[in-house]
This record gives structure tokens, C-alpha cells and sequence, in this order.
């Protein structure tokens, strides 16, 4: 199961963060991360302590910095 599929990944009584959600939980996968603890994502052996909360809050801005850091970090630890 992917993890955009996952309800309880959405917040509650939000719906108007859905679709955003939804496209952050892909930005996640598409970069190799997986869901590590509960609602906490990384790629194991490398990097993890993305929490739901952060996908949920961020600014835009702010999640992509953070997306570019990670998939630097996973790029150069996964070599």
C-alpha cells in the first residue's frame, strides 16, 4: 500500500489539506522513503524523522528544502 492510500495520514477534520497531503506522501515515496515508525518516514540505514505532523504543517517552502535535503543525504549515504 502506498503511502498517499493511507487514511490516517490525512488530517482529521481538514479537508482542505487533502489533496496537499496527498502530494507530499508521493514527493516522500518518490524519493525511497517509507514510513520507519508510526507516521515517521526515512529510508532505514540512512535517515528518518520525518514526522506526519511536519507533512501536515510546513509551508511549502519550508517542505521542499526539506525534500532537497533529504534526497541529498540519501544520495550520497546510498552510494
Amino acid at each position: 500500500m502506498h503511502l498517499y492510500e493511507r487514511e490516517d495520514f490525512y488530517m482529521y477534520g481538514k479537508p482542505e489539506l487533502k489533496e496537499r497531503t496527498r502530494n507530499r506522501l508521493m514527493a516522500i515515496e518518490k524519493i525511497g522513503m517509507s514510513e520507519v515508525m508510526t507516521a515517521e518516514f526515512g529510508v532505514p540505514g540512512i535517515m528518518s524523522g520525518l514526522y506526519i505532523e511536519m507533512v501536515w504543517d510546513y509551508t511549502d517552502d519550508k517542505f521542499e528544502d526539506y525534500l532537497i535535503w533529504a534526497k541529498s543525504l540519501i544520495y550520497k549515504k546510498g552510494k
